[in-house]
């Protein structure tokens, strides 16, 4: 994200009251990539995605100053 740089990431998972199936996938919980951010102007705020935790390692790969 232009203008912030990462402090944290991790990836929260919420387990669903009832088991839901879609296409030719069953779903038991939810996966959601989490990340905390500060902005230019020292501002932070946290961030979330729906694509799970399997996204994060490909979105931050190759950054060393994430936690």
């Amino acid at each position: 994200m232009p203008g912030s740089e990462p402090l944290a990431v991790c990836s929260a998972v919420v387990p669903l009251e009832r088991v839901t199936s879609f296409a030719t996938q069953t779903a038991s919980r939810r996966e959601d990539g989490v990340v905390k951010f500060r902005a230019r102007d020292r501002i932070e705020g946290i961030g979330f995605c729906y694509v799970g935790s399997a996204a994060l390692p490909r979105v931050l790969q190759g950054r060393t100053d994430v936690k």
